[in-house]
């Protein structure tokens, strides 16, 4: 199992830069990947390492969220996330736009009570499901680009 920081590196050697997918009213949107390198150190040992930190990302989905409410883009968002920083966002959509529904999709071994509570509804993504949902080995896009998924995520 790849630690967190390694698996969102890997992540964006897949992504593109700026991807958009839409399917009927259903759109998936990717920012830019911010990925800043932060010096790590152990209490213990004192040894030292770099791990690279996302940044930006809930930001993105928040704007996304309510920029799309008052546009009227939704009457039901799904988040996918367990982060509580999501929170505030889902409030502020309720206290503006009353008859939009939030529901709130957990990853695998994610959960915050505070998000769970702030949507209308909420379901758990299980392991399988992300197993299963993977993208192909290789991908050409229209620009004869070709992205091919890592080994490690068979």
């Amino acid at each position: 199992m790849l630690c967190h920081s390694a698996w969102r590196v890997r992540q964006a050697e897949v992504v593109p830069k700026s991807w958009t997918v839409h399917l009927n009213r259903l759109s998936e949107i990717w920012g830019p990947p911010l990925y800043l390198p932060k010096k790590k150190r152990c209490r213990k040992c004192e040894a030292a390492w770099v791990e690279h930190e996302e940044k930006m990302t809930d930001v993105n989905i928040a704007t996304e969220l309510l920029a799309d409410a008052f546009i009227g883009a939704y009457d039901t968002a799904i988040i996918i996330s367990g982060d509580s920083d999501m929170t505030p966002p889902i409030l502020a959509v309720h206290k503006h736009f009353p008859n939009k529904r939030i529901v709130v999709a957990f990853p695998p071994k994610r959960n915050s009570v505070q998000l769970a509570n702030a949507a209308h509804a909420k379901f758990r993504i299980g392991r399988a499901k992300f197993r299963d949902s993977q993208l192909p080995n290789k991908i050409v896009l229209s620009s004869n680009t070709t992205l091919e998924r890592p080994k490690s995520w068979a």
